[in-house]
């Protein structure tokens, strides 16, 4: 009772009955649906990750692909790049070559979001710089 869809992960294997799927689009909407009680929460961005991760049974499934911002400081715009976890690879590589510039390290795929490369399926490793992971200056985490 209450299901409204069952999540599928990419290679067709995991099916989990879940909530529902609301697109969140900022930080105010993230927290606003993280502080309903009644809920319990999954994280997808672009859904490629396989095995179920992104998937909570009777739970909601916060889709952030329109969390998507992409950021570089204006005094420094070679130091980092300030992200939104539903921001895709690809994003970055085009705010960033306007300057003539690219990431030190980056996922293997241009299309799957940074928080998932961060969470699930880190891919990105370069041999001078290391891992994306290594590269991570700040991490916000949102909780309810």
């Amino acid at each position: 009772p209450g299901m409204t869809f069952t999540h599928v992960d990419l290679t067709g294997l995991e099916h989990t009955p879940m909530r529902d799927a609301p697109i969140v689009t900022d930080r105010a909407h993230v927290r606003a649906m993280l502080n309903d009680p009644a809920s319990s929460f999954a994280i997808a961005g672009m859904r490629h990750s396989q095995g179920g991760q992104t998937a909570l049974e009777n739970g909601r499934l916060l889709i952030t692909e329109a969390f998507n911002g992409v950021r570089l400081p204006p005094s420094s715009p070679t130091d980092w790049v300030d992200v939104d976890a539903g921001a895709v690879w690809s994003a970055i590589h085009r705010r960033v070559a306007e300057l003539r510039l690219s990431p030190r390290v980056q996922q293997s795929s241009a299309y799957f979001t940074v928080g998932g490369s961060l969470a699930v399926n880190c891919h990105g490793r370069e041999l001078r710089w290391g891992t994306i992971s290594q590269t991570v200056v700040d991490l916000e985490v949102l909780t309810g």
